[in-house]
């Protein structure tokens, strides 16, 4: 569970297991609980409190998020970059342990594009100009996460795990699922020298293929997932909704078939660069996939196209 709380006179959002039998009171200097505002389910920033009664998790699913926590806590402790959101600090000491992070007022990507089509009453486009800088964002932070000494795959990219600042500044968060390596133990593992892992992680919608098939993979899972979120930004459209509607179940049954679907990418959809590589991103070979440091300089030369807006002019 996430909360929105205070600390030392600053809005912070803390991160914890959820759990009902728990009386938590980390704004006990206001005299209040803490507000939720992101519970599993879309949210607004300062959304009245979410209590569940009936949420018993057994002890093992418990300690598994308990263990999720920890890792993601690890993770931020080492690691700090403009383009990921900031990690303030852990008390593992308490029950139940947390840590804050800032936060960020703006909300995620999925909300924002949400919010801004219900004004319009139609699906929002995000102008090219802000596709560039959200999309670059993101490169520049799995450039710096891909390439750190013990590489940091971040496993579930996708729109819920983008935040906005006030003034739209885009960061990356949620470390939970992430996966640490050590480079030098990837020395023969193949041409970008990383270890190869299996095992299905991440959101089903915007999951690489091997990652559910459970074959072996490498950081490029990312740049898949960056490839969706991309075209995510440029169409207010879900990835596959033209192949299956509301239940993403369905891309995964074509992924376990052997099919490789994609979102269509008509000429009206954004420009020409941008397209190219929104394909390169989802590539069926994942070797053919662009690095992020690519795609961070493919995205910065771009930044000087003139362009208006997301469609081509």
């Amino acid at each position: 569970a996430v909360y929105l709380a205070s600390w030392r006179g600053t809005k912070v959002v803390v991160k914890m297991v959820k759990d009902d039998r728990l009386t938590m009171k980390l704004n006990a200097s206001a005299g209040k609980p803490p507000t939720a505002i992101h519970d599993t389910v879309p949210h607004e920033p300062g959304a009245p409190e979410v209590t569940r009664e009936d949420s018993e998790a057994d002890n093992e699913e418990w300690e598994l998020a308990k263990d999720e926590l920890l890792h993601e806590i690890r993770t931020l402790s080492t690691i700090r970059h403009p383009d990921l959101v900031l990690f303030l600090g852990a008390c593992l000491d308490s029950t139940p342990c947390f840590f804050m992070v800032e936060y960020m007022e703006g909300g995620d990507l999925e909300m924002y594009m949400h919010s801004q089509a219900k004004k319009t009453g139609r699906l929002y486009e995000a102008p090219l100009q802000k596709v560039l800088k959200w999309a670059s964002s993101v490169a520049r932070a799995l450039a710096f996460l891909h390439g750190c000494r013990q590489s940091v795959i971040h496993r579930d990219l996708k729109p819920m795990n983008l935040l906005l600042t006030k003034t739209l500044d885009m960061k990356v968060t949620d470390f939970g699922l992430s996966k640490i390596i050590n480079r030098q133990l990837g020395k023969s593992a193949g041409k970008a020298g990383a270890p190869k892992m299996t095992g299905g992680v991440g959101t089903w919608r915007y999951m690489a293929p091997e990652v559910v098939r459970h074959e072996e993979y490498t950081d490029r899972i990312d740049i898949f997932s960056f490839g969706l979120i991309i075209y995510f930004m440029c169409t207010g459209r879900q990835p596959f909704y033209e192949y299956c509607g509301q239940d993403p179940e369905q891309v995964l049954l074509a992924y376990l078939r052997g099919e490789e679907p994609r979102p269509p990418l008509p000429d009206s959809v954004a420009t020409k660069n941008l397209r190219r590589l929104m394909n390169d991103c989802w590539h069926v070979l994942p070797a053919q996939r662009p690095s992020a440091e690519e795609c961070t300089d493919r995205l910065a030369a771009m930044s000087t196209e003139k362009s208006e807006g997301c469609r081509a002019m």
